[in-house]
């Protein structure tokens, strides 16, 4: 997702354009290289054979080839229109065009051009749809559970949306919030008793994982907890309610990448010393910043 957060801090920048377009059917359109056989359909039978079986010509849903049959034809398509793929990201694909390069990010069915020339979004857009069955989304506004604004100031990208939505699904919405995520002077420490039901800890945890996408305060907590995955007790349960009680009162928060800002690139760094109770190791973490926001952040233990 960093790259996601690259090209909206770039659009902010440099007056980019974002538009979203969505493939239709995308499974159904993909041709198969191998030979792939399947029963024929309930009620429809080839002539009088009832055991004969249909080979496959195109991909189907579900059918585990099609998420690479299909990779691979837009793969293609791209690559015959001049796109290259990214070194460090196989889903982006970027081409020098007359003011600058021009990039599409895929997920999928999903695709988001952005480019500084709206002539050159739109002939690629001809493009595409000389292939593909296409929808124009238009502007970019919501991708992936994140919401992209704009505003005089910058590009504003959020998940408030998919935070409601937690905090509704387990049922945390109307617990009163608080204004830090941890409490320094609680020690987590491994435990075999007093183990809580781990498949809603999981779910939790998961959560607050994809919510690290746009809320980088997020990292050292989420990440102190997803150590105990394994067996989660009471205490890590009460731990991650905390952080989502934390998120309930700054659902609003997000990351703004302003026009005005110069496009420095700076680095922060830090580690707690030995800090956990169990094992005595560190943890470190890093935040890259270019411009108003960051653009990649991670927290890991020291080994």
């Amino acid at each position: 997702m960093t790259t996601v957060r690259v090209l909206l801090m770039v659009a902010a920048a440099k007056e980019w354009h974002l538009h979203q377009k969505d493939v239709k059917n995308v499974f159904l359109q993909d041709e198969l290289e191998e030979h792939v056989y399947m029963v024929q359909p309930p009620r429809f039978h080839f002539g009088t054979n009832t055991s004969a079986v249909c080979r496959l010509m195109k991909s189907l849903y579900r059918l585990k080839h099609a998420v690479c049959a299909w990779t691979a034809k837009i793969t293609q398509r791209l690559r015959r229109m001049g796109f290259a793929t990214s070194k460090s990201d196989s889903s982006l694909f970027i081409r020098q065009g007359r003011l600058g390069p021009i990039s599409i990010l895929l997920y999928v069915d999903d695709l988001v051009i952005t480019s500084a020339d709206l002539d050159e979004i739109g002939y690629v857009k001809i493009q595409l749809v000389a292939s593909f069955d296409m929808k124009d989304l238009g502007d970019l506004h919501y991708f992936l559970e994140i919401e992209v604004i704009r505003t005089p100031e910058g590009i504003l990208i959020s998940q408030r949306h998919y935070v409601l939505s937690m905090l509704f699904k387990f049922r945390m919405a109307d617990y009163k919030s608080i204004s830090t995520p941890l409490d320094r002077t609680v020690k987590l420490r491994p435990d075999t008793v007093k183990v809580c039901d781990p498949k809603r800890f999981r779910q939790i945890v998961g959560s607050l994982i994809y919510l690290t996408i746009t809320r980088p305060d997020l990292s050292y907590p989420v990440g102190l907890i997803s150590q105990f995955m394994v067996r989660p007790t009471e205490e890590h349960l009460q731990c991650v309610q905390r952080i989502l009680r934390y998120v309930s009162g700054t659902k609003d928060r997000g990351m703004l990448y302003r026009t005005s800002v110069a496009e420095q690139l700076i680095s922060y760094t830090d580690a707690d010393w030995a800090r956990n109770a169990s094992d005595h190791q560190s943890t470190s973490g890093f935040a890259f910043s270019r411009g108003s926001a960051a653009v990649a952040w991670s927290v890991c233990r020291d080994m």
